[in-house]
């Protein structure tokens, strides 16, 4: 016992002695509730590539039949803040029978909310991290999503989207890349179908932590999805409408009506039932029934009904399917000379050809922790807590997207790309021991 708590302190002390932050523990938003046929969820826009539109599982593991729904019936869309400011999150439902590629999910869109809708933003400053003591998926943000009256019975596919985001690594000026998710469910009966209902533009439910203004979010970077490539984008702040909103506005001449998210409770998993905050001036919705989880994620797809039709034609404004991680708009700073030493990123354990960069120390820098990627600044870092922990998560996005692209050895799973995420996460705090003896030296 007394060996643990020489082991905490000391890590403690080192943390505080290179100015690491104390924090908790960095994260990603992902859809909660209602299930996501992937539940791990930490599914994105990574720098080397697109993780699938619907996560690391496909048609063939998801089950429509779980979770059935009536037309006009309204349920709870829970995410957690996990230390992440601003953005939005787009909504959008394509048939289950679709391709479900991004530029479906792109046309069948239905909605956009604030990233942080009925949530806490940040603790002391609106931009940070969340309170101390937060446990990871503790402070839940959600919105009211109403199953469109335009939709005939079948099975369909609802997509969750968070784009615009920031905090990249506690770095609270660069943006966070997107990252979705997906919940297959069933609708049959309610309202009476009408193909007509279908407005010429996605609605928009404003208002979040930082104001109740309904017509608007915070947001970093373009206010476009799929944008922030690589991850940790630079940009600035903003309020404002989404980008593809804004442009269906200005091509169909419409009139959006704007509303503000309402109080939802939320059924996260099968029992816990967790109270949201709401934001200012609610507006009613009907009442809420989430389903349970399915027992499991693997089973196979049932084939769509009979009484299943397609639906109506996609929203017009269409965006354009996503292009590779675009060049900086400068020159990226040449790498530094090597010095013997200097790499603090300890864990070194290479899975189906992929290795966590190096994190190279830089006295001379303002932000003197640096990981390099192919020759080319991939992140630069005021502490070596963060930079660690980036060069982690590279070896991961790199690892999971070649598994995702069949580019991965027969066999090699995306779960075993995350387990060695793990190994490299809990190697951390030996690498920032090591960046602590480098500062000492310099």
């Amino acid at each position: 016992m007394a060996t643990l708590l020489q082991t905490l302190t000391l890590a403690v002390f080192l943390l505080l002695a290179i100015g690491a932050p104390i924090r908790s523990a960095e994260a990603h938003a992902r859809l909660l509730s209602p299930p996501a046929r992937d539940p791990n969820g930490y599914c994105g826009a990574f720098d080397t590539g697109l993780c699938p539109p619907c996560g690391n599982k496909d048609k063939s593991q998801a089950n429509p039949a779980a979770a059935t729904y009536q037309r006009g019936e309204a349920i709870d869309v829970v995410w957690p803040r996990n230390n992440h400011p601003g953005g939005f999150i787009r909504l959008s439902v394509v048939p289950f029978s679709s391709a479900q590629t991004f530029d479906d999910f792109a046309a069948g869109t239905v909605q956009f909310s604030c990233h942080e809708s009925g949530c806490k933003s940040g603790f002391a400053d609106p931009n940070a991290g969340d309170a101390p003591g937060t446990p990871v998926d503790g402070n839940h943000c959600a919105t009211k999503f109403t199953i469109p009256s335009y939709l005939p019975d079948g099975q369909y596919t609802l997509q969750w989207l968070w784009f615009g985001g920031a905090s990249f690594f506690g770095d609270l000026n660069r943006g966070q890349t997107d990252y979705y998710g997906c919940h297959d469910f069933t609708v049959r009966g309610g309202a009476a179908v009408d193909v007509n209902a279908k407005p010429a533009c996605p609605a928009m439910l404003g208002g979040d932590a930082t104001s109740p203004d309904t017509s608007r979010c915070k947001f970093f970077g373009t206010g476009s999805p799929l944008q922030c490539r690589p991850d940790g984008c630079q940009g600035s702040y903003k309020d404002g409408k989404p980008q593809p909103l804004l442009q269906c506005l200005a091509s169909k001449g419409a009139n959006q009506p704007t509303t503000a998210a309402p109080k939802p409770t939320v059924t996260v998993g099968p029992t816990t039932k967790v109270p949201v905050p709401a934001p200012t001036a609610p507006a009613p919705n009907p009442t809420t029934k989430v389903p349970a989880p399915p027992a499991s994620t693997k089973a196979p797809a049932p084939a769509p009904t009979s009484t299943s039709k397609a639906a109506p034609s996609p929203v017009p404004t269409k965006e354009p399917t996503p292009a590779p991680a675009p060049a900086p708009t400068s020159a990226p700073a040449p790498a530094p000379a090597p010095v013997s030493g200097t790499n603090v990123q300890l864990f070194t354990d290479a899975l189906h050809g992929h290795a966590a960069p190096a994190v190279s120390y830089v006295a001379s820098s303002s932000r003197p922790f640096q990981v390099y990627v192919n020759g080319k600044l991939n992140g630069d870092f005021p502490d070596a807590w963060s930079a660690i922990g980036r060069s982690c998560d590279v070896q991961h996005n790199q690892c999971a997207d070649a598994v995702n692209r069949g580019q991965s050895p027969a066999g090699a799973t995306v779960g075993q790309c995350d387990e060695q995420n793990n190994k490299c996460h809990a190697k951390i705090a030996e690498g920032v021991a090591a960046a602590e003896a480098l500062t000492k030296k310099n």
